[in-house]
């Protein structure tokens, strides 16, 4: 089980199910670059991915700031790959 947390989803927790023990806690962006938005769940999401070689922890998707997908490594919390949107801005 996991959870995003701060401005733009910018804290990753992750839990042990049946135990509520902490796995890990990883910041994927800086708080103070985190996209704020109502609600405040707006632009960020978790999934997870379980793979027959990889333990008994799934890994983790995690979209933040609405921009930036990132594959967590569900057993120690360590990124795997990110990418982010190029911006979305148009030129007027």
């Amino acid at each position: 089980m996991a959870a995003l947390s701060g401005p733009g989803g910018a804290t990753l927790r992750s839990f042990d199910a049946l135990t509520g023990h902490l796995l890990f806690e990883k910041r994927l962006h800086n708080p103070d670059l985190g996209h704020l938005s109502e609600p405040n769940y707006f632009g960020t999401f978790i999934a997870f991915v379980q793979s027959s070689n990889r333990g008994p922890y799934a890994d983790i998707f995690a979209l933040t700031n609405g921009q930036t997908v990132q594959l967590i490594d569900g057993s120690t919390g360590a990124v795997k790959w990110r990418w982010t949107s190029p911006s979305q801005r148009s030129a007027l």
